[in-house]
């Protein structure tokens, strides 16, 4: 997707249409929004995991959250996209680092919440709803 679909004068404002537009199903602004953050969250959590395996399934979720929870998620406080996601990022973090029973840390794995919720996708072109 090419980031002149989204003719907006700052980047921020670039953001608030594509959350918007993504809380209304619209699948290409949620492409957009990973494509302009994945790295700068892979970035963020890498740091924190120390295996790159592990970041990677941790954007992931971070944007399978952001995927379900645009709709019902408060982003209307944040300054832009990517301080949301960091938001979702150091959300999912938290889960996964919750100790288990023996003291060790839990492993990274998808949580029930991100891999059971779907959303129906809207095209920018299409106004039909497809699950």
């Amino acid at each position: 997707m090419s980031s002149d679909r989204w003719p907006l004068s700052s980047p921020r404002r670039a953001d608030r249409f594509l959350l918007e537009q993504m809380a209304a199903g619209n699948r290409e602004a949620w492409e957009e929004l990973r494509e302009r953050y994945s790295l700068a969250l892979y970035a963020h959590v890498l740091p924190l995991l120390r295996d790159p395996r592990d970041a990677d399934q941790v954007v992931a979720e971070v944007f399978a959250y952001a995927w379900c929870d645009a709709g019902r998620d408060d982003w209307s406080e944040c300054e832009s996209a990517s301080t949301w996601l960091v938001g979702l990022a150091r959300r999912v973090l938290f889960e996964h680092r919750q100790l288990d029973a023996n003291g060790v840390a839990a492993t990274v794995r998808p949580t029930a919440a991100a891999t059971s919720r779907t959303r129906p996708i809207r095209s920018a072109n299409d106004s039909s709803v497809s699950d």
